[in-house]
């Protein structure tokens, strides 16, 4: 039996000032959490429909299926030092296999992913929690939530790793039914595979398992589910030992998103509350990437009021002695125990996994206070979507873009001449190679700029290959050549300058070059 209908015998239906709520009121409930997961729906949709050009990390990632199959993806090592689970991987081969390697197939299996969270966490609701007001909260934190929204269409495995906490933690909420055991062996055998911080929710999983057979003297469960947890592991391993990502790499990319630890300066002392709120923005405020760099809207006192309200959440959460609000708690502890052994960045969009997890310890919390007052419970459900809902329906109707090296390339084909050159900022390179030959265009008269933006690395190319007309394609971090295109300008005539949302293009003449 659940925790929520060994709690009450009226599953579905929620406790409001120590009496039940009126049945009436069930089917009210179950109408505006059916209303929630389609309203996330269409937000999903709307975003992936959209189509915006993939940016620096989707782009990279693209590249290692244009010209491979699901073998060669599978054995060896990702381009430009990307990483992804096996799991992941396969899926997105199979997708590129059937409908060709474009924008839409690559994001299909992030979408397809997005969506399944939403019925996943009608699901959970239903089993974890008692009242309709904690429902409510968890479907419309996961279906409003800016930043699944916006994962869900982009081509990388972070919506996959949402997913598959909302997946382990149904399982978890149905191990003790008929087919418990087969659910959670499955559940975790394909999380563990297609996710890589699924182990921070396992481990914790594991261990309830364990203490349970303990107590119950019936370890058939955890033989079987271990056994499946375990292969899947091994099967992850073997992914990462012959065709996953440097670790040296990932440490020197990752620097400073690392907890210090033991703490010495006052800066170390605050990287604790500071990334904390960090997490909570993630979950109900970010719009659009989650950089791994600090924002200063972490500070706020948006930020700060949803942090001290999630840690009360918690506390609640926890003395309610729910074993999924302990298990997600648990999982937290870990990550931040991965971050203080350099083993697990606590940072960005790699902490989107935990976004589910922050959500259900609040619907718990929520659940509980209901119990005391239903109106207490609305009033907190209101005040926390309030910020999700704002931000998903300016997003809804303006959908999030990026800078659009598609449009770059178009303006590139339509104002061609035979013998023009193409210059790439090095932050654009992996866009370029990836859109370039859908526009008729190659790299026979190409040089790339590395991201440092020197001066000589634009000038010297067409100098010593004595090219003349020359275009320089920015679409990422525009702003850091703008030193560098001023400087060149003054020295090279400029024949076409355009820009817009965070992309550029500037057609110099090198034939013309003006002497000194």
């Amino acid at each position: 039996m659940s925790e929520v209908s060994a709690q009450s015998a009226t599953a579905g239906v929620g406790f409001a000032n120590g009496t039940l709520e009126r049945p009436s009121w069930a089917l009210a409930w179950r109408l505006l959490v059916t209303a929630l997961a389609l309203i996330g729906a269409g937000l999903r949709l709307e975003q992936y429909l959209f189509n915006r050009s993939l940016w620096l990390d989707e782009a990279s990632l693209a590249l290692s299926f244009m010209d491979r199959d699901v073998i060669q993806v599978l054995t060896v090592p990702l381009l430009s030092n990307q990483s992804a689970p096996p799991g992941f991987l396969a899926l997105v081969s199979l997708a590129t296999a059937i409908f060709g390697t474009s924008d839409w197939s690559l994001r299909l299996v992030p979408l397809l992913t997005g969506l399944a969270t939403l019925p996943l966490a009608v699901v959970l609701a239903n089993r974890a929690f008692a009242s309709g007001i904690a429902k409510i909260a968890f479907v419309g934190f996961i279906a409003l939530s800016p930043v699944l929204v916006y994962y869900s269409s982009e081509f990388k495995p972070y919506s996959s790793d949402a997913l598959v906490t909302l997946a382990l933690l149904c399982a978890l909420a149905y191990r003790d039914t008929r087919h418990g055991t087969s659910i959670l062996a499955v559940t975790g055998f394909v999380g563990i595979i297609c996710s890589l911080p699924a182990v921070f929710l396992v481990a914790p999983a594991g261990c309830l398992l364990l203490w349970e057979a303990f107590r119950q003297r019936a370890w058939r469960r955890v033989a079987i589910v271990f056994a499946c947890w375990a292969a899947a592991g091994a099967v992850h391993g073997a992914y990462l030992l012959f065709a996953g990502v440097k670790r040296q790499d990932m440490l020197a990319f990752w620097q400073g998103q690392f907890a210090p630890f033991p703490p010495h300066t006052r800066n170390d002392y605050l990287w604790y509350p500071r990334y904390l709120a960090g997490l909570i923005y993630i979950a109900f405020r970010q719009v659009g990437t989650a950089y791994h760099w600090v924002l200063s809207e972490w500070s706020d006192w948006k930020s700060w009021a949803l942090t001290l309200l999630v840690c009360d959440a918690t506390l609640v959460a926890l003395f309610s002695r729910r074993a999924l609000a302990v298990i997600s708690f648990a999982a937290f502890v870990l990550t931040v125990l991965a971050a203080i052994l350099f083993v697990y960045p606590f940072s960005g969009r790699l902490l989107i996994f935990l976004v589910p997890l922050v959500f259900f310890v609040i619907a718990t919390a929520i659940d509980q206070v209901t119990r005391l007052s239903a109106t207490a419970g609305a009033i907190l459900v209101i005040c926390l979507l309030a910020l999700p809902v704002q931000l998903a329906f300016a997003t809804a109707q303006t959908p999030l873009a990026t800078p659009d090296m598609r449009e770059l390339l178009r303006k590139v084909q339509e104002r061609r001449q035979p013998g023009d050159a193409i210059a790439v900022s090095g932050w654009s390179d992996s866009m370029y190679t990836f859109y370039a030959p859908q526009f008729g265009l190659d790299k026979s008269r190409y040089f790339t700029v590395p991201w440092e933006n020197k001066f000589e690395d634009l000038m010297g190319p067409p100098e010593a290959n004595h090219y003349g007309r020359v275009w320089f394609l920015l679409a990422f971090f525009t702003y850091q050549a703008d030193g560098l295109i001023a400087k060149a300008s003054a020295q090279v005539p400029v024949l076409y300058d355009w820009q817009q949302d965070g992309a550029r293009l500037v057609l110099f003449d090198f034939g013309s070059k003006k002497r000194n």
